[in-house]
């Protein structure tokens, strides 16, 4: 990650100045990726084929929808029923 510029603030250094742990890893990049996929419309098969999960349940819950993107999907849903109520 530091040879593309992304760096965290430094949440931990041993003593001595050993081991440093940063806030931000490898792993909380892939989870914020598969987010913004899915936050973009990109399908599962291929968030998960990316962020390397194998499971469906561990996609899902590692990926988190921004309300903005499941807007449009309930306004369908409350058009739908005022269409049928017609």
């Amino acid at each position: 990650m530091e040879g593309v510029g992304i760096r965290g603030e430094i949440s931990r250094t041993e003593e001595g100045g050993g081991h440093q742990t940063s806030t931000l890893s490898f792993h909380s990049l892939r989870h914020s990726t598969a987010s913004m996929l899915a936050n973009s419309g990109v399908a599962a098969d291929t968030r998960k084929a990316i962020s390397g999960h194998n499971s469906d349940a561990i996609h899902e819950r590692y990926t988190r929808r921004a309300v903005e993107s499941l807007r449009g999907p309930v306004d369908t849903i409350g058009n739908l029923i005022k269409q049928a109520g017609k």
